[in-house]
């Protein structure tokens, strides 16, 4: 049995393509990575103006100029060209760029975050995909078997060795089968609906052959693995919005300091109904300064406003490193768990399972075993193949999970 299951899969080996081949097309095509590279690149943006001074200010203007006058008969009062530049401490300069720099570490390690998340989903459902093909080409396998465990049956009736309740026993128990394989395959085509989508393809050719995504033998320990999730993304992208937090506290605490703009202004008055050489050119320089009088107002809400935020970010950060320190727990325990099941039962269940089927049909050809002993050993080996599948497919989820966690895991 195990020859022909070796067959059927090396039988579409030529049309499956590798996990990682799959993983790559939903890197490459999937939108909200697109989405969130482009809002990367916007943020990145901000960062040089952040850190760059106000532009000066080129004033032109006139004034005391006469009412009711016309530009034709009546001279300006005074024509006016200025110059004028908003004055920061160099300070405040330094954190808008840190601000900017630490939005934009987010959003790109948010970005990583998802691919993670993208590649276990992909891996996830191929592996759910690889259980649901493997199970209904045992369930054919199987209705085959029972197939010709009819002919023995009818042998046996003929000689009056069997009833017709034997006969439609099996046929019962066939029916039963081919309503599992028609729901195995109503669940193929859902997943494979949902993989296309992850990957971006959905007109690609239904005749694909679906791979288990790869097993390691043995992982690292728990230790090295929680050593390893502290560098998450996620958890990245949360540190980095708590130093952009911080940024923000200290620049509202900066804007106590009044505002400084130096001016510098050239103006020129006409004499009237005189030539314009003798008119008079007057120059002046000043600094204004605004002073924050209304800070409970203004100032003081804002500084708190971002206090509260920060510690706001900080304890989302603390929140989310216990909720992945125990959700690492969980998946490396469910990882030990299947690791161990699986053994079982491909190193003593299922061939239990098949010995058993064998010993069942030689004693019921010879008349010792009955046809409910018969159908046991089919439903008995079905069930541990089943089972044996859904628990290959579960380990290759469990290590996905592991790696979208850690990073890698060997």
């Amino acid at each position: 049995m195990r020859n022909v299951l070796a067959l059927l899969v090396l039988a579409h080996a030529l049309c499956a393509q590798k996990p990682e081949w799959w993983v790559h097309q939903a890197l490459r095509q999937n939108p909200t990575l697109a989405a969130l590279q482009a809002r990367w690149q916007a943020a990145s943006q901000r960062i040089v103006p952040g850190m760059t001074p106000a532009d000066p200010m080129l004033m032109l203007g006139v004034a005391n100029f006469p009412p009711g006058a016309s530009l034709r008969s009546e001279p300006m009062g005074m024509l006016m060209l200025g110059l004028g530049q908003m004055l920061a401490w160099p300070t405040i300069y330094t954190l808008r760029g840190e601000e900017a720099s630490a939005e934009a570490r987010s959003i790109q390690l948010q970005q990583h975050a998802y691919e993670r998340w993208l590649r276990q989903q992909v891996l996830s459902t191929l592996a759910q995909l690889w259980e649901t093909r493997r199970q209904q080409e045992f369930l054919r396998y199987t209705l085959e078997l029972l197939a010709r465990a009819d002919s023995l049956v009818a042998q046996r009736i003929a000689v009056g060795a069997a009833s017709q309740r034997d006969f439609f026993r099996l046929q019962l128990e066939r029916s039963r089968l081919q309503a599992d394989f028609l729901a195995e395959r109503e669940r193929e085509r859902s997943l494979r609906a949902s993989f296309l989508q992850l990957v971006g393809d959905e007109s690609a050719d239904s005749s694909w052959e679906p791979v288990l995504p790869s097993i390691p033998d043995a992982i690292a320990p728990l230790p090295v693995l929680e050593q390893r999730l502290r560098s998450h993304p996620i958890l990245e992208a949360a540190r980095a919005d708590s130093l952009r937090a911080a940024a923000a506290v200290q620049l509202a605490r900066l804007w106590f300091l009044p505002e400084v703009t130096v001016k510098l202004q050239y103006a020129y008055r006409p004499a009237p109904m005189a030539p314009a050489t003798t008119g008079t050119s007057l120059v002046s320089a000043g600094i204004e300064l605004g002073l924050p009088l209304f800070s409970s107002r203004r100032q003081l809400p804002a500084v708190d406003e971002r206090s509260w935020q920060l510690e706001e970010r900080r304890a989302e950060l603390a929140a989310r490193l216990l909720e992945l320190h125990a959700l690492l727990r969980q998946t490396y325990a469910r990882w030990e768990s299947l690791r161990d099941r699986e053994r079982l039962y491909r190193t003593q269940l299922l061939p239990q399972a098949e010995a058993l089927l064998d010993a069942t049909l030689a004693h019921y050809q010879t008349g010792q075993a009955d046809v409910d002993a018969l159908l046991a050993a089919y439903l008995e080996l079905y069930q541990s193949h089943r089972e044996w599948l859904r628990l290959r497919a579960e380990l290759a989820q469990t290590v996905a999970s592991l790696e979208a966690l850690c990073g890698t895991i060997m």
